[in-house]
């Protein structure tokens, strides 16, 4: 992507939205969290 003077390094990212529904599929599959820190009460 050019920013008018330079062409600057770009990643482009399909963003996923986290809900209660799909947690295990995403932050914890992907290791960022553990199960039990998500769940952590």
């Amino acid at each position: 992507v050019n920013n008018g003077k330079i062409d600057v390094t770009t990643v482009f990212l399909d963003p996923i939205p986290v809900t209660k529904d799909n947690m295990d599929q995403t932050v914890v599959a992907d290791g960022y969290h553990t199960k039990e820190l998500v769940y952590k009460k």
